[in-house]
């Protein structure tokens, strides 16, 4: 009986001069949407006591695309990973398991979630939404299996890496042909 796990590996990328610009459009676009609904979020509690959600902010954002149309120029789909991210942020809080969330800076790392539906993932080569040319990844190991979600990264020092999610099938171990011993220590 084989088991289902996700798994993650990371590899490091040299994207093309159009990919970075297409990515820095899509980290200024998740890192604004992330601030505006924190931002929006704190102060609707303060000034109403009124709790906003993942669903209030999904749809705010949509009013938010007719008012700052470069927010289409890049994928809807890591727009909408930053409102989960957000959304996460205060369940942990709530939780008491973290901080207030912090609004994001642009010197500090940025990334950004590209799901399923927002990727390419053909003879071992990924091309991104909004992008024409796959990126060069450098593959340092294999994986099995397909993509199920993607997170790109850029470091403080100017490197890109790319977070690969892979559902794999592992198989259990056998131990009834395998000897076990065990170490009891000096009595």
């Amino acid at each position: 009986m084989s088991q289902l796990v996700e798994k993650a590996y990371k590899y490091r990328f040299y994207p093309l001069k159009q990919q970075k610009e297409i990515l820095e459009k899509t980290f200024g676009c998740t890192r604004m949407v992330y601030n505006h609904f924190l931002d929006l979020r704190s102060k609707t509690y303060k000034e109403e006591k009124k709790s906003i959600n993942y669903n209030d902010t999904s749809k705010f954002l949509t009013s938010l695309k007719t008012k700052n149309p470069w927010l289409k120029e890049t994928s809807s789909v890591c727009l909408q990973q930053s409102l989960r991210h957000l959304d996460r942020a205060f369940i942990s809080f709530f939780k008491k398991k973290s901080k207030y969330p912090n609004f994001k800076k642009k010197r500090n790392r940025q990334s950004a979630k590209y799901m399923k539906t927002s990727f390419i993932y053909e003879n071992s080569k990924i091309t991104l939404a909004k992008m024409k040319e796959s990126l060069n990844i450098r593959w340092s190991r294999k994986f099995k299996g397909a993509p199920t979600s993607l997170t790109i990264t850029k470091e403080a020092d100017n490197t890109y890496y790319i977070s690969i999610i892979v559902k794999e099938k592992i198989e259990p171990l056998d131990f009834k042909k395998k000897k076990i011993g065990i170490d009891l220590g000096i009595i």
